[in-house]
């Protein structure tokens, strides 16, 4: 299979640092808003051979001061989760080598995402967390 070729895809939302928001780029709400649950950016998650990327949408990246997709390696990933934001939307939460990394799909792509990560890990020495 060509590295290149998409395995898995999936339009969410990913938690990014509050650093990363361009000041004075929202209005008083939408600050309040980003301060009291995140910066959940929306975007599309695309699954590769070797990693994922996440990719802003067009929409988010003029709220965002850095819009370079962010690529995580399978070889970085120690745990997969399914957690909680606001203690009822489902997240899938990955552990990295460097932190956290935390996704927002809707329906059932959260289930997909953390069975397709736990498959690309799946014979590595790191133990993957299977926990609803």
């Amino acid at each position: 299979m060509d590295e290149n070729t998409t395995e898995f895809e999936m339009v969410c939302n990913c938690l990014y640092s509050m650093d990363n928001v361009r000041q004075g780029s929202t209005n008083v709400v939408v600050r309040a808003v980003v301060k009291g649950v995140g910066n959940w950016v929306g975007g599309t998650l695309r699954g590769y051979e070797n990693e994922m990327v996440f990719s802003i949408n067009k929409l988010n990246a003029g709220f965002q001061t850095s819009t370079v997709p962010l690529l995580f390696p399978y070889e970085d990933v120690r745990s997969v989760r399914i957690g909680r934001m606001m203690g009822f939307f489902k997240t899938v939460d990955v552990e990295m080598v460097s932190g956290i990394a935390r996704f927002r799909g809707w329906g059932a792509k959260n289930l997909e995402l953390s069975e397709y990560l736990r498959l690309k890990v799946a014979g590595r020495p790191q133990s993957i967390a299977k926990s609803n």
